[in-house]
């Protein structure tokens, strides 16, 4: 005997493997937030589900390589739902690298921009305090230039080139004046 597909696992998009798809998610959810290790110990925990580390490694790399790819083609993309967005006030963007150990004693460098909105707010004093919330994050291990073009995505998303004033906060690195250039000159 040979072995089969049953229809059913495709009609609920069951891939390969003891986990459901809402299983893998809640796994790579947990993978995202702790080490490995002890997302399998959580997993275990609140769901009974056994796994393996190299499980959980290689669940988690699948998805963020997913969502990575689902990123970039997001970000040479136009939404209608983007275009007519009610553009926000201010908004400030923080751009930054930081370097990450990799095997084998190798570093490579991670590049972040943090977009927020800005809100100003009284105190009980009486005096003028500004806030930012609403905070989101676009992170990837490349190079400045490709960074920017794929930062695209987020930066669309949150509305920057439509944003009343944008203020961004950064050093003085060459690239990051390169990326604040691309995306909002007036910064």
């Amino acid at each position: 005997m040979g072995q089969g597909f049953f229809p059913l696992d495709e009609e609920l998009a069951l891939q390969p493997g003891c986990l459901t798809p809402r299983q893998r998610e809640h796994l790579a959810h947990l993978a995202v937030w702790m080490p490995f290790k002890r997302a399998c110990q959580m997993l275990e925990e609140f769901l009974g589900i056994q796994v393996s580390e190299p499980t959980v490694r290689r669940g988690t790399q699948r998805a963020g390589t997913l969502y990575e790819t689902r990123q970039t083609v997001q970000s040479q993309q136009t939404s209608q739902a983007e275009a007519a967005a009610t553009p926000c006030e201010k908004l400030v963007i923080s751009t930054d690298g930081a370097y990450v150990p990799l095997l084998k004693g190798e570093w490579a460098e991670v590049r972040t921009v943090a977009i927020g909105h800005v809100k100003e707010k009284v105190s009980r004093q009486g005096q003028r305090e500004v806030h930012t919330d609403q905070l989101s994050y676009f992170s990837r291990m490349i190079d400045a230039e490709r960074f920017g073009e794929l930062a695209e995505v987020e930066m669309r998303r949150r509305g920057v080139s439509q944003a009343k004033a944008v203020c961004a906060v950064t050093d003085g690195a060459d690239w990051i004046q390169g990326f604040i250039d691309l995306h909002r000159p007036d910064a």
